[in-house]
């Protein structure tokens, strides 16, 4: 049985810029890799199939997994070995980390390998737009901006952020993204604020960055926005949603203020991290 790491990512602000005439949103946004991981292991097997312990998740057709597995198989074209996929689902669904957009990603990326398909990384970046608009994004992971859809990336050299330990919380509480993009639309005539956040974050002014999603989930949501108060009222330097939630982030200096705000948020289930820059 093989196994493989599937990492989470958090959004370094987020702004949703305009709806497409497709219905779908155009954001700007920095998305920063983890190290955070769903575990994810392959094993042959007379015929596909998924199983999965942890977060829940739903096992059937509609996951990204079975959605990425299926568009490999298209692409083989002639005799490969099926497999029996399990993941042991430690990033929960509707958290904003991505967690399923980056298990399609890794599936991607596997299969490529294990049946000889050699696309490189541009060619399974085409097929994971057709799969979610995060997909792309977790070919190559790392730090990068992106635009459109999640699809126009380009890698940016953020180094200074190694320098940060990240406290992840999350409220168990799932937060539906198509709810969230439907809440959004009233704000959208006056989102006048066009900054761009790579420049905001080389100049090292963290606190400028912002997620539009903020003031729609914390109106619904008040214990979340109560969340990013504790974290900065314990010495985060910079605390946000990640996505359109629900999860929580703190960027801390030390690990001392880091463990005080922990111990304030002991209620809910929280995580220590790193960026997952090499």
């Amino acid at each position: 049985m093989l196994e493989y790491k599937s990492k989470a990512k958090l959004n370094l602000g987020l702004k949703v810029l305009n709806k497409r005439d497709d219905g779908y949103h155009n954001i700007h946004s920095i998305f920063l890799e983890i190290n955070i991981s769903d575990i994810i292991f392959f094993k042959k097997s007379v015929k596909y199939q998924l199983e999965g312990t942890g977060f829940s998740m739903p096992y059937g057709s509609t996951n990204l997994i079975s959605k990425a597995y299926n568009f490999m198989k298209m692409e083989k074209r002639e005799a490969f070995t099926e497999f029996l996929i399990k993941i042991d689902k430690n990033i929960p669904i509707g958290s904003g980390l991505g967690g399923g957009s980056s298990n399609a990603a890794t599936t991607l990326k596997v299969l490529n390998k294990l049946w000889n398909i050699n696309f490189d990384n541009q060619k399974l970046i085409e097929i994971g737009k057709k799969i979610g608009s995060d997909v792309p994004f977790f070919i190559s992971g790392g730090v990068q901006q992106v635009n459109g859809l999640g699809e126009k990336l380009k890698k940016i050299k953020m180094e200074f952020l190694k320098n940060y330990i990240i406290l992840i919380v999350y409220p168990q509480i799932d937060i539906s993204t198509k709810w969230a993009y439907s809440k959004m639309i009233k704000h959208l005539p006056n989102n006048k604020n066009n900054n761009k956040f790579p420049s905001l974050l080389n100049k090292g002014n963290l606190k400028l960055l912002e997620n539009d999603f903020e003031k729609i989930v914390f109106r619904t949501y008040p214990e979340i926005s109560k969340i990013k108060k504790h974290l900065i009222d314990t010495g985060a330097v910079y605390a946000s949603l990640s996505g359109s939630g629900s999860t929580m982030f703190g960027f801390f200096n030390n690990m001392r203020d880091l463990i005080k705000s922990r111990n304030l948020l002991k209620s809910y289930q929280s995580v220590i991290t790193s960026p997952a820059i090499q």
